[in-house]
């Protein structure tokens, strides 16, 4: 009688640790997934902010070639208003 229960208890045993084992096994592998495509996703984020920042540059670079003064005075009234800021703190 008591190596049946012991039997018993040793096979509920083993079931709950299959169990355990394919549940840990499963979130292994969503975890796996999930920092795959967050890593396509930083990817491809990085490559659109790459690209925005060469159109940026592009669209300055042109705006100074058109109105170079403007361009001038832009800069200068930048860096007053940057002195000026500094200097409060």
């Amino acid at each position: 009688m008591e190596t049946v229960k012991v039997q018993e208890q040793t096979d509920a045993a083993k079931e709950a640790a299959e169990k355990v084992n394919a549940t840990l096994s499963d979130v292994s592998n969503r975890i796996e997934n999930a920092s795959a495509e967050a890593a396509l996703n930083a990817e491809i984020m990085a490559e659109e902010a790459q690209k925005k920042a060469a159109d940026t540059i592009k669209t300055v670079e042109r705006y100074v070639q058109e109105k170079p003064l403007q361009a001038a005075g832009i800069v200068f009234a930048a860096g007053i208003l940057t002195a000026v800021l500094l200097r409060k703190k």
